[in-house]
């Protein structure tokens, strides 16, 4: 047989629930609250009602509110009494079974923000501090805070939440800067974002609270601790870690902060770890302090029960009447557990006396209606969260795009970082703003030497993480894809290797430079190409063979379109064939449509060992031009013959002509003819006529003169 509630007997009970989608009259019954420090509470009730088939589902996402009434100087429970509540969202419901006619319901209730650990994302943020990140995200979910920070944050370029609930996420960069956060209940439920526990505000009403012994008489008259002592704990004396910094190769990035504890020898030993997660000196500094003083928070912490019931976390109290608390010494409530029940004149009042195994009600162990655990720290130290939350490592490679402005095709900085999207990130826009710049791995680097290649928009790289952290990518390496293809046809022309470039902007298939190497046996080559100019430098020797190796034709052929320029420094040789022990005469030929100049600034010798030097013009004049010096020609053995077939030759000299053969000669000089010879013969077919002023002829041996008719004057 089930029970009645009667609603005018539970309205005034010291505990109880409202819940605005729940039409069926809720009696709670027990209930247990955990909160603290950088986690949603947490509070688990259990609750009964006099019907069986309570949609669970309308619980489900609602609000519940819980309220008690605690005793404040007497040990009855009074309407006047001070009320404490708590209110949350029902995440979990269960229906448990009916005894002694009542229906027992199981329940938990958390934090709006306790939602932020059902969701999960793969996000980039830039040049954002934490607290804003924090904020954003918070923001998301509808979750009411107040931010109480007083440190300064730096700005990171970068901060990726990667495969983790918003919850880890949040609770990773509150950790890693040092805040920590509690709820506050006046009402509706509010978050308070903290990074200094000297802020912290009292408690409310008085703060001061009793200490009384377990036995004392009026124990259950007062708010009191029953229990209050203190914990100490060795912790580390010194932290120190270090970083690297790119744009800063040389700069000494190692800080530490020190803060021993304690009177024993051990005290001042040292975390000493890297990456530290930081750029710069001031920052690596900021974090060496945070993480020296989350372990130096472990070395006291104070821990009280009893009936209080203003206990708030993140709230400052007092002690009185305590051998070891010093007068006047404050505290901060770290976390604190809070237990709620109904009396046995309720329960009574109900006629329940009997419970299922494993509620809430089972695991309380005293007979007060309320009671309250508490771990607290002194005021004086600052709390820091401890970095409990796994850091997301990524191991192995991911894949992404290179990304860049509409309108470009390379985009970078002076460093060769370039931008990409990886293929998990749904929020970016295939800009530049896309993630931040990424630096690039290449074969080799230098100062000012070394090799570069810039991945270009549109492009797949394969990108690796330093230490596995997601806030430092790097670029390690490209991959062909369906939209990205090899420039060689494969597997037809797997046999060849190269570079080939695209020429941008708006560059086709049909503008590159290439450097191609084709390995097929019986078919090398090495393929060069220069989409528009070619310049080679060569500060000392350039030697190029062809043919020697095999001593096949090896031919070398040069086509040039228009112009070609050659200048050198000092002598050119050019040697063609292999002369006497030669296996091939080589030949030469110079063949010139147009033009030919050659201008020689000193000597120019041309030299035929063998054979015929012809020189030809088929058409036009020949002209050799000494204007100054000699022009000689020796013929050592051979003739030399000098033909006009139509026209003239002509010799003029402004000194002399002279023709010699032996001890014979004619000379012609600026005096006039001389001939001179062994024997000189003048013969002509028709007539030979000398004629002069005067004419003088000696002989010193005889004189002749014949003829058919010799006439003297």
């Amino acid at each position: 047989m089930s029970i009645k509630i009667d609603k005018s007997k539970i309205k005034d009970f010291p505990i109880r629930m409202e819940c605005s989608s729940c039409s069926d009259p809720l009696v709670l019954v027990a209930a247990r609250i955990d909160e603290g420090f950088n986690e949603p509470s947490r509070a688990r009730i259990e609750f009964i009602s006099d019907t069986p088939n309570i949609d669970l589902d309308d619980l489900m996402g609602r609000g519940i509110s819980l309220t008690a009434k605690v005793p404040d100087g007497a040990d009855r429970l009074e309407s006047g009494a001070r009320e404490r509540k708590h209110v949350g969202i029902c995440v979990n419901a269960r229906f448990v079974g009916t005894y002694d006619g009542a229906c027992h319901y199981w329940a938990e209730i958390r934090p709006r923000m306790w939602f932020l650990s059902l969701n999960k994302d793969c996000r980039i943020f830039q040049d954002k501090t934490a607290p804003d990140i924090i904020k954003e995200v918070l923001q998301d979910y509808g979750v009411t805070f107040d931010e109480r920070l007083s440190e300064s944050y730096r700005s990171r370029v970068i901060c990726v939440q990667y495969r983790e609930t918003d919850l880890a996420f949040i609770h990773r960069l509150m950790e890693e800067e040092g805040i920590h956060y509690f709820f506050e209940y006046d009402g509706d439920e509010k978050m308070v974002l903290h990074d200094d526990s000297a802020a912290h505000t009292p408690v409310p009403a008085d703060d001061t609270i009793r200490f009384l012994e377990l036995n004392d008489p009026s124990r259950r008259d007062l708010e009191h601790f029953f229990e209050w002592y203190i914990d100490h704990a060795a912790t580390t004396g010194k932290y120190t870690q270090t970083d690297y910094n790119f744009e800063k190769p040389k700069a000494d990035l190692e800080t530490f902060r020190s803060l021993p504890k304690g009177k024993h020898d051990l005290k001042e030993r040292e975390i000493y770890d890297y990456p530290g997660h930081y750029r710069e000196t001031s920052d690596g500094e900021f974090y060496s302090k945070v993480r020296m003083e989350e372990r130096a928070i472990h070395y006291r912490t104070w821990r009280g029960t009893g009936l209080v019931s203003n206990i708030e976390v993140g709230k400052v109290f007092k002690v009185s009447k305590h051998e070891v608390t010093g007068e006047g010494e404050e505290f901060v409530v770290r976390s604190a557990t809070h237990l709620f029940q109904l009396n046995e004149r309720e329960l009574n009042t109900l006629e329940i006396s009997h419970f299922p195994s494993g509620s809430v009600r089972a695991e309380i162990d005293f007979n007060d209606p309320y009671q309250v655990r508490v771990l607290a720290i002194p005021k004086q130290e600052k709390f820091r969260p401890a970095p409990v939350t796994p850091w997301p490592e990524i191991a192995g490679c991911h894949t992404a795009v290179v990304t860049g402005p509409s309108g470009e095709e390379i985009y970078t900085d002076k460093y060769g970082r370039i931008r990409i999207q990886f293929h998990w990130d749904r929020l970016g826009k295939m800009d530049e703003k896309s993630t931040c710049w990424v630096r690039c791995m290449m074969p080799w680097t230098g100062k000012k030497w070394g090799m570069i290649g810039i991945p270009r928009m549109g492009q797949e790289v394969v990108v690796q993480f330093e230490e596995g952290d997601p806030d430092r990518p790097l670029v390690i390496g490209m991959l062909y894809n369906a939209d990205t293809m090899p420039p060689y046809e494969l597997p037809a022309n797997m046999t060849q290797t190269g570079i080939k470039s695209r020429s941008t902007k708006e560059g086709s298939n049909q503008n590159f430079n290439e450097l191609r190497f084709e390995d097929k046996k019986g078919e090398e080559e090495v393929y060069f190409h220069a989409e528009k100019n070619y310049n080679q430098v060569v500060e000392n020797d350039a030697t190029i063979k062809i043919g020697f190796d095999d001593m096949d034709k090896g031919d070398l052929t040069q086509e040039i379109y228009h112009d070609k320029t050659e200048e050198v420094g000092n002598d050119l040789k050019v040697k063609i064939g292999y002369g006497d022990g030669g296996k091939s005469p080589g030949d030469m030929t110079h063949e010139v449509y147009n033009d030919r100049t050659e201008t020689i600034g000193n000597n120019f010798k041309t030299t035929v060992q063998k054979g015929d030097h012809e020189n030809t013009v088929k058409k036009g004049n020949m002209k050799n031009t000494v204007s100054m010096g000699n022009f000689e020609e020796t013929i050592s053995m051979g003739n030399h013959t000098t033909k006009v077939s139509l026209g003239k030759t002509e010799h003029e000299a402004m000194q002399s002509i002279e023709l010699k053969v032996g001890a014979n000669s004619i000379k012609i000089d600026q005096s006039g003819v001389t001939i001179k010879g062994i024997m000189v013969k003048i013969e002509a077919q028709a007539m030979a006529q000398t004629n002069a002023p005067m004419v003088k002829i000696n002989g010193s041996g005889m004189v002749m003169i014949q003829g058919g008719l010799v006439k003297i004057n």
